[in-house]
């Protein structure tokens, strides 16, 4: 703490790794940490690696000095949670038939040297055909949760995948709601409840059957849309049932962007993406319920520990009002 300038640490449900950077003074330059050589950990005093308030698990994938006449030496310390090192990058070849979804992220987690945990909703979903073609486990898993509805994430020796907007971790334990309430721990926002361009009336996925030799679409509803025209997806599916996952994939991809914005507040360790948070006492139209898209936590010297949340998918009476 004595060194310490600042400390950022990025979680977000569209990216695949956490980010962390630190910044110390470095006018004695007493260390310079080999990049890949050295874990990472950011929690609180007195809690182990296991603790759910800790903020960061990783490895050093850069490390740079810096010097002005005016501001001193400083050595910044950046790190992402997972090994960049290892076997992430690597492309592969491989496919699964008659599988289910459970099956084969446990099976690419594991060639690359991580251990699989995955939404037991999404788990139980089934492919009759799944590749990697030519892609990382980390392109993969991405595109994966993104047909599925899933976040995805690598921290640590682990690979999760999570229902979007499920409000649980993979193992089914209930993410902490974060309260932020004005006059309390709420220092600002900047938020638009509403939002029209990504707005629809329906999503369209089209699908080719190859058993059956009929072209054929998984259409549904968005309920409130608040517009006439159609999201179509420009893939078609391989067959009706990953058509049917895409459509609900894309089904809450709308719901998450259809208003939303960010708000800083003091520093809470329990943020995460997906969870809930509700916003009160900022004003009509704008209190209600919203979904963590991404999570920054600080510390810094003059501004204390301070965690800004990305929010999407308004709720409760955020985007309404009494009045006409």
């Amino acid at each position: 703490m004595p060194l310490l300038v600042n400390l950022r640490v990025q979680i977000s449900s569209a990216a695949h790794l956490d980010e962390a950077e630190i910044r110390f003074s470095d006018e004695k330059g007493a260390v310079l940490p080999k990049i890949g050589a050295y874990s990472l950990r950011i929690g609180f005093r007195g809690e182990d690696e296991k603790a759910s308030s800790l903020l960061f698990v990783g490895a050093i994938d850069g490390v740079r000095s810096e010097c002005n006449r005016s501001g001193g030496r400083h050595l910044t310390i950046s790190a992402k949670s997972g090994d960049l090192f290892g076997r992430l990058k690597e492309r592969q070849e491989r496919h699964w038939d008659e599988t289910t979804i459970s099956e084969a992220f446990a099976a690419a987690a594991q060639s690359v040297g991580l251990t699989a945990h995955v939404d037991p909703e999404l788990g139980q979903l089934r492919r009759g055909w799944l590749a990697m073609e030519g892609e990382s486990f980390l392109a993969f898993g991405q595109r994966l949760a993104s047909e599925i509805g899933g976040t995805f994430r690598v921290s640590g020796g682990h690979a999760v995948l999570l229902a979007r907007s499920g409000g649980r971790t993979a193992s089914g334990r209930e993410l902490s709601t974060i309260a932020a309430v004005y006059g309390e721990n709420l220092i600002s926002w900047d938020i638009a409840p509403v939002a029209a361009r990504p707005r629809y009336s329906q999503v369209v996925v089209p699908s080719y059957d190859a058993r059956a030799g009929a072209s054929s679409a998984e259409t549904l509803d968005i309920p409130s849309g608040g517009a006439s025209a159609k999201l179509i997806s420009g893939r078609p599916a391989g067959d009706p049932e990953e058509a049917r996952q895409r459509a609900h994939a894309l089904l809450v991809e709308t719901a998450r962007h259809s208003g939303g914005g960010e708000i800083l507040i003091a520093g809470n360790q329990k943020a995460l993406p997906e969870a809930l948070c509700k916003l009160s006492g900022a004003r009509t139209g704008i209190d209600g319920s919203y979904r963590i898209l991404a999570v920054e936590h600080t510390l810094a010297r003059n501004e204390g520990f301070l965690t800004r949340l990305q929010l999407g998918e308004p709720a409760d009476g955020a985007g309404s009002s009494h009045r006409d």
